[in-house]
């Protein structure tokens, strides 16, 4: 079985922090390909540091790729529809931080893009996991908590 080839789209904190690590730790499962960021060396340090040959300013350069197979989405959520659409549109799977959208408006037109293109949008949204989110849904469902109309970090 042949490593899934992956293009990261914005190499700051998350990237650098999370997937950047991860993609170190699965090298026999993962090959990094190419890295993207609207700043040039930022591109070029982390595809130096992980051992990626390919660095972009443009992250449409690394959609044209026929060798990579998905994207990692680590933008600021205003990008992530556009982003997305395009790699959708690109036959690239895809992988888009959290939050996956400025808007259900955006969220609504990557997932008809991915299921227009046939392949797999997932979110990361690992939070979940985390012990005082899930007391947070326990009470909530347990009806400990009213309405919840708005929650923040």
């Amino acid at each position: 079985m042949r490593p899934l080839r992956i293009g990261l789209i914005g190499a700051g904190t998350i990237a650098w922090s999370a997937h950047l690590p991860a993609i170190a730790r699965l090298r026999e499962l993962v090959e990094l390909v190419a890295i993207t960021d609207v700043r040039e060396t930022a591109a070029k340090r982390a595809a130096q540091h992980f051992g990626c040959e390919s660095a972009y300013t443009d992250y449409r350069h690394l959609l044209d790729r026929t060798d990579i197979d998905a994207v990692l989405i680590c933008t600021p959520e205003f990008l992530h529809a556009e982003q997305a659409i395009a790699a959708a549109e690109a036959g690239k799977h895809i992988l888009c931080e959290k939050p996956m959208a400025a808007n259900l408006a955006e969220a609504d037109a990557m997932l008809n893009a991915c299921r227009r293109a046939r392949v797999t949008l997932m979110v990361g949204h690992s939070r979940r996991l985390i012990p005082r989110y899930q007391r947070i849904h326990d009470a909530i469902v347990a009806g400990e908590v009213g309405e919840v109309r708005f929650v923040r970090e």
